[in-house]
């Protein structure tokens, strides 16, 4: 066996171990640290590859990091920018909670879980606690979106097996048939 064969399958071995993990119907406490690691790290590189990405191409210096909590501010257009690309990765953040998490009921959890390690890395960047009440705003708005789109989209999916499935099947077929509906009124 070659070494760039080794090298494939010992490369393989992370994701199909994570996917078996993922594909895991009872919740363990493996599962849901995996989920909340993927989570986690969507959520930095969504931001990271946002933020540098309109950075870029605005012209501002793509160096700040993402826990400086003094980033956010409505004085400058820098400031404007991060917190657009902030809210804007929420919405991705509550596709990824239903991709990766798919169960609405935990859908909050895992965007707070995002949020608090969040504070946790910003307390420790800066080494105080945030201050800055549109930093907290910021924050709070953002874990409302990812919430509530989280545990809509998650929903979504849940459901559309059950119901949506027979939608799609029904206006799919050849037959022309009209729905009929019951007179309610009439049945005893």
């Amino acid at each position: 066996m070659s070494p760039i064969t080794q090298f494939r399958r010992l490369a393989r071995l992370p994701f199909i171990y994570i996917a078996k993990i993922l594909r895991q119907q009872e919740q363990t406490s493996l599962k849901i640290l995996t989920q909340i690691i993927l989570v986690q790290f969507a959520f930095y590189f969504n931001f990271l590859i946002l933020w540098k990405s309109v950075s870029f191409l605005l012209g501002f210096s793509p160096y700040d990091s993402i826990f400086d909590y003094t980033n956010f501010t409505f004085s400058d257009l820098k400031g404007l920018t991060n917190i657009f690309c902030w809210l804007i990765n929420s919405v991705l953040t509550s596709f990824i909670i239903s991709v990766i998490v798919g169960r609405s009921k935990l859908a909050w959890d895992f965007a707070l879980t995002v949020h608090i390690i969040n504070i946790i890395l910003s307390i420790i960047y800066n080494k105080s606690f945030p201050t800055h009440i549109l930093w907290w705003l910021i924050q709070f708005v953002s874990s409302l979106l990812i919430i509530f789109l989280g545990t809509y989209m998650s929903r979504f999916r849940e459901l559309r097996d059950t119901f949506f499935d027979e939608l799609l099947d029904s206006s799919t077929t050849s037959n022309n048939k009209s729905i009929e509906m019951n007179d309610l009124e009439n049945q005893t």
